[in-house]
């Protein structure tokens, strides 16, 4: 009788343990995102191995600021139809569902992943313009580009045309084995890695801007960490007049300076610490 009254007393301690750390949790992080605008979002609800079928049971509702909101993420409205789709590759617990995530059933190649009123378009790209051949696909990148300026103001302009842009496909890769390229001793880096295209997910009047940018000018792809989704307004241009002003380039400095100071939360604390 004292075992099983021992037993009822554990297991309802254990309980009331759970309910303290979930409201110890919600504590901590709700400051974190308080004043956000929040958005609801599909994730995985655990590991998710490649080319797996979707279930309920392994996808879950998840809020998010709007800010890191994945661009082609699944919202609750898409559950139904991704029932039965595979993943392309792993997805890790937590991480937010897109339609770059999921292939469809006897479907292949590039159309099936790309989101609906967008439009695929290929850019010619080298080791220096391709990030060194790192680029994969679903990563995403920003687009610069040089242009020249003829005129009165002549000379060579570069700035930001797009950024958080996804990335479909890098050469013949879309989200899937790449296919194997023969190599000899001729084969420059960029083949044997396995392309010198990489193909971007558009809305209509982007792909003209880039279609207009590739035939005018040379651009370069910038690439970006996969959590920061930021976009940056008003990117300033960038002329030979405005890199030799001083005080731009103390600016720069301050703002690189700046970025190393880090906000960490520590038992409900807030402190900025610097990481050099």
């Amino acid at each position: 009788m004292q075992n099983k009254a021992s037993l009822i007393m554990g297991v309802v301690l254990g309980l009331l343990a759970i309910v303290l750390v979930h409201f110890y949790i919600q504590g901590v992080t709700r400051p974190i995102f308080k004043g956000k605008e929040m958005v609801s979002v599909l994730v995985a609800a655990k590991n998710i191995k490649a080319r797996e079928k979707i279930s309920k049971g392994m996808i879950k509702v998840s809020q998010v600021p709007r800010k890191f909101k994945d661009p082609n993420a699944l919202t609750p409205d898409d559950i139904e139809i991704i029932q039965g789709q595979k993943t392309l590759f792993l997805l890790k617990k937590g991480q937010q569902l897109t339609w770059l995530c999921l292939g469809m059933e006897k479907m292949e190649g590039l159309s099936p992943i790309i989101r609906q009123k967008e439009r695929a378009v290929t850019i010619s790209v080298d080791e220096v313009t391709g990030v060194g051949g790192h680029i994969q696909p679903n990563d995403h990148v920003d687009i610069a580009a040089n242009f020249t300026v003829e005129g009165e103001r002549a000379g060579i302009t570069t700035l930001t045309l797009l950024q958080n842009v996804t990335v479909l496909a890098v050469g013949l890769e879309v989200g899937r084995k790449r296919v194997d390229i023969e190599e000899t001793h001729s084969t420059s880096a960029m083949l044997r890695r396995g392309y010198n295209t990489v193909t971007l997910s558009l809305t209509p009047p982007e792909a003209e801007m880039i279609i207009f940018a590739q035939a005018r000018g040379k651009m370069t792809l910038v690439l970006r960490n996969p959590e920061d989704l930021e976009v940056i307004p008003d990117m300033p241009k960038i002329t030979m007049s405005s890199i030799l002003q001083l005080e731009q380039v103390k600016k720069l400095t301050i703002q690189r300076q700046d970025r190393i100071k880090v906000e960490v939360i520590k038992g409900g604390k807030k402190t900025i610490e610097q990481f050099k």
